[in-house]
């Protein structure tokens, strides 16, 4: 039950129009109550609609980390959307840094 009301929330989110951007890869840590909330399955049908790869998993201190590679309108929407979008989620910092592009890459993975 919890799935299938977490992934029609994210089929009802609209999504920022797409640009020409060159694709950046970001390294996230996401702190607060992040865990047990749907985050990481959100995520992944966010990206999955957006096109975006990368991977997302839970941290044993309960954090979510995720590699997220996509435009930088859409990494900025994922990062806004977590921290203002939605009330059973409470993203109280992040911590985020750029990584190397992973050009082979083709999906986004919940580990």
């Amino acid at each position: 039950m919890r799935d299938w009301y977490v992934i029609r929330q994210a089929s009802g989110v609209t999504l920022p129009t797409q640009k020409p951007e060159p694709l950046e890869r970001r390294h996230f840590v996401f702190h607060g109550k992040v865990q047990k909330v749907g985050f990481r399955l959100l995520l992944k049908s966010l990206a999955d609609r957006m096109h975006i790869t990368g991977w997302v998993v839970n941290n044993e201190n309960l954090d979510v980390e995720a590699e997220i590679q996509g435009t930088p309108t859409q990494l900025a929407f994922l990062e806004d959307y977590f921290m203002h979008g939605v009330r059973r989620i409470t993203v109280t910092a992040v911590e985020e840094h750029d990584c190397d592009l992973a050009l082979d890459e083709n999906q986004f993975l919940i580990k």
